[in-house]
């Protein structure tokens, strides 16, 4: 049963550039999450043991990898929680097709509004909600 009030998540920021990860920090802890950010791969089994990441935000370039790459490995370690992909490339359609393959949950823009992004994360964690 929904009380009304909005759900606060942990939510794990992955970018390289960090005027968009302390953006999304900002964004995000002021709709009332906790946010954790990487700016690249390393540490990322580490940071998800340690805390209780219910979704991604994953850049597909990074510095020392494709974003994409990442996601089997955040899915091992966080099997049902949401992976937006957020990508300042544009929408490339074998990235999208393959990125969704391993279990990616949507795309959004680096050009579009952040509330683009917010609105893709709300969207994951309700059709993750187990039914009752």
């Amino acid at each position: 049963m929904s009380s009304g009030k909005p759900e606060h998540h942990e939510i794990l920021v992955i970018d390289d550039e960090p005027m968009v990860s302390r953006f999304l920090n900002e964004f995000l802890s002021r709709a009332g999450h906790c946010v954790h950010s990487l700016q690249d791969s390393e540490g990322l089994e580490k940071i998800i043991r340690e805390n209780n990441c219910d979704a991604v935000v994953l850049d597909i370039r990074l510095k020392d990898k494709n974003g994409i790459d990442l996601i089997p490995a955040i899915r091992k370690l966080l099997p049902d929680a949401p992976i937006i992909i957020f990508t300042g490339l544009g929408y490339r359609d074998e990235e999208m097709k393959r990125a969704l393959a391993l279990g990616a949950n949507g795309f959004v823009s680096k050009m579009l509004p952040p509330e683009e992004l917010y609105s893709a994360l709300i969207r994951a964690f309700k059709s993750h909600q187990p039914s009752s």
